[in-house]
């Protein structure tokens, strides 16, 4: 199929939300903070040039994330137990 037009600068991707109160907390701030789009539809985040994902190994496959790649996408994965701390560094990258 085309390649979807790159019309999203970051797009959040989340497959599955930190378990922890600290982890969820950050992760609405890098939303709010980088007035990012959120979802978990990989169609989405195929329109983006930077695609974060929310995810285990297991909520999240290698398969999706070479699609991302092949489609131009630069994808950064940020797993459990590290949310917090990943998204905030990201969050300090993006000021």
């Amino acid at each position: 199929p085309p390649t979807p037009a790159k019309d999203i600068p970051i797009f959040l991707l989340v497959r599955s939300m930190p378990p922890d109160l600290p982890g969820f907390i950050q992760a609405l701030r890098f939303a709010a903070h980088a007035h990012v789009p959120v979802g978990d539809d990989l169609e989405d985040a195929l329109r983006a040039h930077q695609v974060i994902v929310l995810a285990s190994s297991d909520d999240f496959s290698q398969e999706e994330e070479h699609r991302l790649k092949k489609a131009g996408c630069q994808v950064t994965r940020v797993a459990p137990p590290y949310y917090a701390t990943q998204l905030l560094d990201l969050m300090q990258t993006l000021q």
